[in-house]
């Protein structure tokens, strides 16, 4: 059994996205929720905004399966180490899914979208005190205790990832790619093979459809894969026995994170409000002088290097200071 068990989760996995691929005009026609074309829009016709959802099902089916016919049970190995945290998150996960597919349709205001996020992330920092550290650990040598601040702490640091990443989600693959590279290295990191069957299959079929048009992420897809990626760093940072350190949680997600501190620094200065719609992303300040196939190059690249710094052990500090420098660069000469 032990030999097969790979070819038995691929065929699992395979499976469902096919299931998934032949159901997408029923999938569709349900929702019924488009992104259309407008002035701040790149994409010149309606497209589904499905990715989100499609993603939510292959992760129940999937997960399902692997309970039900390999008889795995894989809480332990995502760290959740109770039948009621497992419950919790599963329905924090859905309502987190659910917020975005209701702003997916009815274009919810920010501030509102903020505040259902802000309480749903709160309740989990306040039931599930295994996402919260006793002691924060730094690659570079420091341990800090703030054992009053520490739920604050990490209310903050999940729900501006979130933020930030619903900003980063912007042209085609972008995202995708964000989420694809993230999945595939902490598999790496953490030696756990069933992160690429569970989390990156869906997200390279999304970005297969993605690249045709088919459908974009949503904000139901952003919420999700935004939660579940940041969740499962800090956990790994937690209980993976120093295999990642919270700094280095920072540098994985840092790009998306100063674009969208940039982006509230500039919408405060002109506009006077951090949530005023523009077209100042990266994406399309990068995509005016470049074209779609360069940018998604280049974008790719910069999400690629925190990675290789993190691999070649180079200090925190001169990680942020060369991505916070091409970062810039490539702004000033786009």
């Amino acid at each position: 059994m032990h030999n097969y068990i790979f070819f038995y989760k691929l065929l699992i996995s395979l499976s469902v996205a096919t299931i998934l691929l032949t159901s997408l005009k029923k999938i569709v026609n349900f929702l019924d929720i488009y992104d259309k074309p407008g002035k701040r829009k790149i994409h010149k016709s309606s497209v589904p905004l499905i990715g989100g959802t499609l993603i939510y099902l292959y992760l129940i089916f999937n997960y399902s399966l692997y309970e039900l016919i390999l008889n795995e049970h894989l809480k332990f190995e995502f760290y959740i180490f109770s039948l009621n945290n497992f419950i919790f998150l599963n329905l924090i996960i859905f309502l987190i899914y659910f917020v975005g597919l209701i702003d997916d349709k009815f274009n919810l205001k920010n501030i509102k979208k903020l505040f259902f996020l802000s309480i749903l992330i709160a309740l989990i920092c306040y039931q599930d005190n295994s996402l919260i550290p006793r002691i924060f650990e730094f690659s570079f040598g420091w341990n800090i205790t703030i054992s009053t601040l520490n739920k604050i702490l990490i209310f903050l640091l999940i729900i501006s990832f979130m933020v930030s990443m619903n900003l980063f989600d912007g042209v085609n693959l972008q995202s995708g790619i964000f989420y694809l590279i993230n999945f595939v290295f902490l598999s790496i990191y953490l030696k756990n093979i069933n992160l690429i069957f569970i989390f990156v299959f869906p997200v390279i079929f999304f970005l297969y459809l993605n690249y045709r048009n088919k459908c974009f992420l949503g904000d139901s897809g952003s919420n999700l894969l935004s939660f579940i990626l940041i969740y499962l760093l800090i956990k790994a940072s937690i209980h993976s026995g120093n295999e990642i350190k919270f700094d280095e949680i920072i540098l994985f997600i840092f790009l998306p994170c100063l674009d969208s501190f940039r982006l509230f620094i500039y919408r405060l200065w002109v506009y006077g409000q951090p949530f005023k719609a523009d077209m100042n992303h990266f994406h399309h300040i990068v995509m005016r002088k470049t074209k779609f196939n360069n940018f998604i190059l280049i974008s790719s690249s910069m999400i690629l290097l925190p990675h290789i710094f993190f691999i070649l052990d180079i200090n925190f500090f001169i990680s942020i200071f060369i991505i916070t420098l091409l970062y810039f660069l490539l702004l000033i000469r786009s």
